[in-house]
C-alpha cells in the first residue's frame, strides 16, 4: 500500500509541480518502493532531468528488491530489452518464472 507521502507526491509529479520530482527522488533515497518505481519512470522519460536509462534500471531493480510487484515485472522487461543494462533474455525469463 503506497504511503500517504508518496500519494501526495505522485499527484504533484503528475501535475508537473516544480520541485516535486526532486522530492520524489528524496523519498526513493529513503527506500520507499513506490517512490523507487516512480523515479525509475521519471528517469526513463527524462522527467527529472535528462533521460537516464542506467538510473531507470537501477531504480527499477531497487524497487523490485523491495518487493514492488510491478517493478519485479519491469526489471525483467528492462533486462530482456537491454534498457539500462546488457540485454539478457534468458535471465529475464528466469526472473519471470520466479514470479509465477
Amino acid at each position: 500500500m503506497p504511503s500517504p507521502e508518496f500519494l501526495v507526491l505522485e499527484e504533484q509529479v503528475n501535475a508537473r509541480r516544480p520541485g516535486a520530482a526532486e522530492e520524489m527522488m528524496r523519498l526513493a533515497d529513503d527506500g520507499d518502493a513506490d517512490a523507487l518505481f516512480k523515479v525509475s519512470e521519471l528517469s526513463l522519460r527524462g522527467m527529472a532531468g535528462a533521460v537516464d536509462l542506467e538510473a531507470a534500471f537501477k531504480f527499477m531493480s531497487s524497487a523490485a528488491a523491495a518487493g514492488h510487484p510491478e517493478a519485479q515485472r519491469g526489471e525483467a522487461y528492462f533486462t530482456a530489452a537491454g534498457i539500462g543494462t546488457k540485454g539478457n533474455e534468458k535471465k529475464a525469463r528466469q526472473m519471470l518464472q520466479r514470479l509465477a
